[in-house]
C-alpha cells in the first residue's frame, strides 16, 4: 500500500519556489501533483512525491535549506482537525500524547513516540515510513521546524527549547 500524505503538508510550495525563482507547477507537475489538487484540503498525494518533490526543489533551486524555508509558509492550521485537538489540551504531555495518537489521521506514514525522560522533559521520535523514498532530508527539517511549532502551540508563549 502507498503511504498518502495530505495535501496541506505542501502548502506554500508554490510562492516560495516562486520567490526562490523557481517554477513551482514544473516541479508539481513532474511528480504528478496537479495543481487543482492544491486548494482542496482534503485531498491526499503519495508521500513519496511530496518527499521526491521537496527534494527536486532543493536540488533546482540550490537550496539545501529548502524544507526549512518552507515551514515560514506553514502554522499547524496544515495539520487540520489535529490543529484543533493540539489547541484544545489542558497540558503539554495531553497535546503531544493525543497528537501522537491521532497523527495516522495527517498520514499513516508518520508515526511520533513520546519517551519519558523524567523530571519535566520528554523526548520524542519522529518516525517517517516511506519504501522508495532514501533522500529525506527536506521532509524531516520541515517537519522538525513544524514540530517546534507543535511543541510551541501547546506550551504557550513563554516556550524555550533547551539545546
Amino acid at each position: 500500500m502507498t503511504p498518502l500524505v495530505r495535501i496541506s503538508g505542501i502548502t506554500g510550495f508554490v510562492p516560495l519556489v516562486s520567490d526562490l525563482g523557481g517554477d513551482p507547477y514544473a516541479l508539481l507537475e513532474a511528480q504528478r501533483i496537479s495543481r487543482d489538487m492544491l486548494g482542496d484540503t482534503e485531498a491526499v498525494v503519495p508521500y513519496a512525491s511530496v518527499i521526491h518533490l521537496f527534494e527536486a526543489a532543493a536540488t533546482a533551486l540550490g537550496r539545501r535549506d529548502f524544507g526549512l524555508l518552507m515551514s515560514r509558509y506553514q502554522t499547524v492550521d496544515i495539520l487540520g482537525p489535529l490543529a484543533l485537538i493540539l489547541r484544545s489540551s489542558e497540558t503539554v504531555r495531553e497535546g503531544l500524547e493525543s497528537f501522537a495518537a491521532h497523527l495516522h489521521i495527517y498520514s499513516p506514514a508518520i508515526g511520533l513516540h513520546l519517551e519519558d525522560e523524567g523530571r519535566r522533559q520528554v523526548r520524542y521520535v519522529l518516525d517517517i515510513d516511506v519504501p522508495g523514498a532514501p533522500r529525506r532530508s527536506q521532509v524531516i527539517d520541515l517537519s522538525l521546524a513544524t514540530m517546534h511549532a507543535i511543541v510551541a502551540l501547546v506550551a504557550g508563549k513563554d516556550f524555550r527549547p533547551e539545546y
